[in-house]
This record gives C-alpha cells, sequence and structure tokens, in this order.
C-alpha cells in the first residue's frame, strides 16, 4: 500500500507521531486513572506489553487509510475514519494483551482510547489550520490577480464545485452562483 504512494515528510512525521501517540496516551491513561501513582503491577504490565501498542497503530492505521487522506481538505467522513482507526487499534491491542495475559482494567483502555482519538485529531487539526493559513497568506498577497468565477448551477456539484476553488490553489473566486433548475425560483 505504501510503495505506490509518496513518503512525504508529513507522512513520515505521522509515522512517528502516531505510534508515540499510542505509547503517551497508554501513560496518561494509567497515571489518571491511578489518581498520579503508578502501581508496580501496572508499570509491569505496560513495560512488559509496550510495544503491542505502536505496532498495532501503525498496522491499523495504514489499513484504515490515516497516511493516504489529505488532511489540509479533510471533511467529516475522513474524521470519522480516525474514530474507527482508533476503536480498531484498540479493540487489536487488548485482543492481543488478552493472549498474552496482560491486561489493564476497562477504565484504563476507556481514557486510553480517548486521549488516542484526542491525540491523532489534534495533529491533523493542526496541520489543516497551518495549511489553510499558509494557503490564505499565499492568495492574500495575490489579491489583484485573482480572478472572478460565476458558477451556474447551485446544487450539490455547485457545492462542491465551491470548496474546491476555496481549497485549492488557484486564484479563482468563487462570486455568483446561478441555479439552472427552471423549477425552482428565488
Amino acid at each position: 500500500m505504501l510503495s505506490r504512494k509518496k513518503l512525504t515528510p508529513k507522512k513520515i512525521f505521522l509515522f512517528v507521531y502516531d505510534p508515540a501517540a499510542s505509547l503517551i496516551a497508554m501513560l496518561l491513561a494509567i497515571f489518571i486513572i491511578n489518581n498520579g501513582d503508578i502501581p508496580v503491577r501496572q508499570w509491569q504490565i505496560f513495560t512488559s506489553s509496550w510495544f503491542v501498542l505502536p505496532i498495532t497503530a501503525l498496522i491499523i492505521f495504514t489499513l484504515v487509510g490515516f497516511y493516504d487522506q489529505m488532511w489540509a481538505f479533510a471533511r467529516g467522513s475522513q474524521y470519522l475514519i480516525l474514530t474507527a482507526g482508533t476503536t480498531l487499534q484498540l479493540i487489536l491491542s487488548v485482543l492481543i494483551m488478552q493472549i498474552m495475559d496482560l491486561h489493564f482494567g476497562f477504565s484504563t483502555y476507556v481514557v486510553y482510547w480517548f486521549l488516542l482519538t484526542s491525540a491523532v485529531f489534534l495533529i491533523r487539526f493542526i496541520y489543516r489550520f497551518y495549511s489553510s493559513s499558509v494557503r490564505l497568506k499565499r492568495t492574500g498577497k495575490d489579491r489583484q490577480s485573482q480572478k472572478r468565477v460565476m458558477i451556474v448551477g447551485a446544487g450539490e456539484a455547485g457545492s462542491q464545485l465551491i470548496t474546491e476553488l476555496k481549497t485549492s490553489m488557484t486564484n479563482r473566486v468563487p462570486l455568483l452562483l446561478i441555479d439552472d433548475n427552471p423549477l425552482i425560483l428565488n
């Protein structure tokens, strides 16, 4: 799957960030559940099974498509993929840890899932915000060279076209929408 896709610095960063986030999320979950005092048994379970979390994160996140999305232009369905991916990663990790006879309490897994999902969402939101601010700076400099566009067909296709124009690097600005359906008035 990765061989046919271009490996970019952003993907490399996410390949490192996501597994690290899974480890940090589990450590924080153990810390939170135990009120800041990690029992020796919990620490032993973590040190015996730490490798399960990043390995399952890389496998599941790659298969689900975390690294194939264009996060600068992501929509709701792509963020649902993040939730599904972190849930699958949790399920697979719990199954492997059960087979190894190393497991945490249910509440630890719930807090872990919440922290991991939040971390995965957060880095992608930050990237989206950063890339959109860079894009705005680029288009802001070229105000005189922008071309105003009239879109005929204000339905779903027109809406998609407006989104594409706003998020792409072109100098075209949607200015006017005209619906070509004679059955719709005003």
